[in-house]
């Protein structure tokens, strides 16, 4: 005869189990539940027209916000917390204020640190640009 796991207190009586019996068996049977909930940043793009950078005078900025959502399952769900809006330039990194003024300059902007083709910064010991794949003279 085949024993299959019991479904419910009737099934454990009908097998000949006592009520105390049926009743620990079924309690010893409970589900384990888990959730992986918190709290995480997401930088949402407010407006995508593309702004000149002040620090390297190319038209990649874009105006954007950091806001936190409440996820599960890293999942966001709900806003929790609107952040202030900033500019951030693709190119350079550097971040700016929505009124304009400087929060943090990006690597170099001397315009000898740039790549003559794409105009991605580099760091004075590339020999080719990492973008473009071209010889930096």
């Amino acid at each position: 005869m085949r024993r299959f796991p019991p479904k419910n207190r009737a099934d454990l009586l009908c097998r000949g189990f006592s009520r105390k019996k049926a009743a620990r068996l079924i309690d010893e049977r409970r589900t384990v539940f888990f959730f992986i909930a918190g709290i995480q940043p997401k930088t949402v793009e407010i407006e995508s027209h593309p702004r000149m950078c002040s620090s390297c005078g190319l038209y990649q900025a874009r105006l954007k916000r950091m806001d936190h959502y409440f996820s599960l399952f890293f999942i966001p769900l709900l806003r929790v917390k609107k952040g202030d809006p900033f500019i951030q330039c693709q190119s350079c990194g550097s971040l700016f204020r929505e009124s304009g003024q400087e929060a943090w300059r990006g690597p170099s902007t001397k315009p000898e640190d740039r790549c003559p083709h794409c105009g991605l910064f580099l760091e004075p010991a590339f020999r080719f640009c990492p973008n473009c794949g071209k010889e930096i003279f």
